[in-house]
Order: C-alpha cells, then sequence, then structure tokens
C-alpha cells in the first residue's frame, strides 16, 4: 500500500488511452502544498491529460472562479470547458471525500480550498 500513497503524491504525467478504474482519497494529498490565495488561480495536482491541456483548464476555473460565485454554475462551465477541449461526455465533482471511478481523461485541480475532479468517458 505504500506505493499507492507514493504514486498519488507524485505529480508525474501519465498518459493512458485505456480506461482505468482510479480511487481518489483526498486525504492523499494532505501533506502537499497548496496555494490558498484564490487570486493565485487553480494548480493541476494529477492528471494524465497533456501539459498544455492541463495550463488550459486550470486557467479556464480559475477565470470562472473569478466570474462565478455560484458552485453549480462554476461546475456545469468546466464542465462545457473539458468539453470543448475534449469532445467526450465529462463529470466534475466539486469537495468529495472519496470517489471511484472509470475514466479515459482526468484532471484533479485545487482552488483555494475547493479540490475539482473532472473525469471524461468516450
Amino acid at each position: 500500500m505504500a506505493h499507492r500513497g507514493a504514486l498519488w503524491l507524485s505529480f508525474v504525467l501519465v498518459v493512458n488511452v485505456a480506461q482505468s478504474e482510479l480511487n481518489f482519497l483526498p486525504s492523499n494529498f494532505e501533506g502537499c502544498t497548496f496555494r490558498n490565495d484564490t487570486e493565485q488561480g487553480a494548480v493541476v495536482m494529477k492528471s494524465n491529460l497533456p501539459l498544455p491541456a492541463q495550463a488550459q483548464l486550470a486557467s479556464a476555473l480559475t477565470s470562472i472562479y473569478q466570474a462565478t460565485s455560484e458552485p453549480m454554475l462554476r461546475l456545469s462551465r468546466f464542465q462545457m470547458e473539458t468539453t470543448r477541449l475534449f469532445p467526450m461526455h465529462w463529470n466534475v465533482v466539486l469537495n468529495f471525500a472519496n470517489i471511484t471511478f472509470f475514466d479515459k481523461y482526468f484532471i484533479y485541480l485545487r482552488h483555494g480550498n475547493d479540490r475539482i475532479l473532472a473525469f471524461g468517458l468516450n
């Protein structure tokens, strides 16, 4: 199990073209340093998207947070942005306790105290 914890804490880009099951536990990231100042913007914690897409989605999420205060509207707009970038069905989850999902692509971001997970299926 120590290997699993080390894997979650790594910030290595993982390219995965097949669907796979992933388990995210926010407690796995408790030792990480986050930017708490929301003006700093969204930070990608883990993703298997290409680096330019990660940067684009983090920037989009930062803009969404600056323009929208309603949490459900933020999620909806972020879902539209991920769908625009990668045309497939995307689910977006905010501040989850634990989640298991099957994905083709995923991006896990942190903005202030919020944790945002988007995962896509084709």
